[in-house]
């Protein structure tokens, strides 16, 4: 009987110690999971909140590090997407000028707004002139694809600035005019 109760007072003495070890690692492994379940469903705010100088606190700070550059990332991912949408946007509005012209050209010809020779050809060569335009846009679009290509090489060329400036009074001047602002060259 001696016996037996030294066997059951040493089990009972040696449960509390061990109840208490394995709870200092348990908790903590129960919050890491806890917090990575959390990140795998994009919260990456979270953070472990555990500071012990272990392998179980090493691995608790790598999982908040881990948090942190998530966190970085996905706000950066959101710049980019905003720029993304931004550039879409810009992109419309500039294809849309072009294809208005050419529209507004061919309507006025079509609809026999214009019937003046001098008139017709103007309004020919505003159109080639926007659909130069808009070939020029669109060739800039594919350029821009290619430039994540990191084989990529620029050809440069020499760019006449008047016969640009000449362009754009061209192709805007008829709509310029019609809104009461006439473009002089």
């Amino acid at each position: 009987y001696l016996l037996l109760g030294s066997l059951l007072l040493a089990l009972v003495v040696s449960s509390i110690p061990a109840y208490l070890f394995s709870r200092g690692i348990v908790k903590p492994l129960g919050q890491m999971a806890d917090t990575t379940s959390r990140l795998t469903e994009g919260d990456y705010t979270v953070q472990t909140g555990i500071r012990k100088r272990d392998d179980v606190g090493l691995l608790a700070n790598n999982i908040d590090v881990l948090t942190l550059r998530l966190q970085e990332a996905s706000q950066e991912s959101m710049k980019l997407e905003q720029l993304r949408k931004n550039y879409i946007a810009n992109i419309s509005h500039e294809l849309r000028t072009p294809v208005a012209v050419i529209r507004s050209s061919l309507e006025a010809l079509c609809d026999g707004v214009v019937t003046e020779e001098a008139l017709v050809e103007e309004y020919h060569r505003e159109m080639l002139s926007g659909s130069i335009h808009l070939e020029r846009m669109v060739n800039d679009l594919l350029e821009l694809s290619r430039l994540q290509n990191p084989d990529y090489t620029f050809e440069k060329q020499t760019v006449n600035f008047v016969s640009v400036i000449e362009d754009v009074v061209r192709t805007c001047g008829h709509l310029a005019e019609q809104a009461g602002h006439p473009i002089r060259l």
